[in-house]
């Protein structure tokens, strides 16, 4: 408002709106179930969709996070994507477009195992973390006694049975390829 006549003032303003990319991954986390210590997981497909108005660029995918080196990944494809000069990196994914990658689990040790795939994009934010877990099973093997014992025995006569119980207290199968009676005797 002014003292101008008339008042108050009109200016017209117009513009166009930026177009940004947008990363949107589907699935947003990968669980892997138990997975034996030392054995490589099949894969589970993580596809990185751009649902932006512009190109999204995706400079590197890494991993990091508490157990990095247990998960690894394969870039397999995609849609509207279009891969750098020497390999894969930088991609850039069209509007609409997407990226496949296929994550693998590979646990060290038994237990809880996390880590995430860290996407360094052109998106808002410009980093973009989608979060991995499994847990690394192992067996683990408990005998009820260390020794039996079947006291004096007559030579050329059977003992009464003695026995033992085997039990796996471990989160994956245990394979007994083997059993074996040992001693002087």
């Amino acid at each position: 408002n002014d003292n101008a006549t008339p008042s108050p003032q009109t200016v017209a303003l117009s513009g166009n709106g930026a177009s940004v990319p947008a990363f949107s991954p589907s699935p947003a986390s990968v669980n892997f179930s138990n997975q034996p210590v030392g054995q490589q997981s099949s894969g589970q497909t993580v596809t990185i969709n751009n649902s932006g108005s512009a190109s999204l660029i995706v400079a590197s995918l890494t991993m990091s996070g508490t157990n990095p080196s247990d998960f690894s990944y394969v870039v397999t494809g995609g849609t509207g994507v279009t891969f750098g000069r020497y390999g894969v990196f930088p991609a850039t994914i069209a509007p609409g477009g997407n990226l496949t990658v296929n994550v693998f689990f590979t646990p060290t040790q038994s237990g809880s195992r996390s880590a995430s795939l860290v996407s360094s994009d052109n998106a808002a934010g410009g980093s973009h973390s989608i979060p991995l877990s499994g847990t690394g099973a192992s067996p683990n093997i408990s005998i009820n006694t260390t020794s039996l014992s079947f006291g004096s025995q007559l030579v050329g006569v059977a003992s009464a049975a003695a026995s033992f119980t085997v039990t796996n207290t471990g989160n994956t199968d245990l394979q007994i390829t083997m059993v074996a009676i040992t001693g002087a005797n």
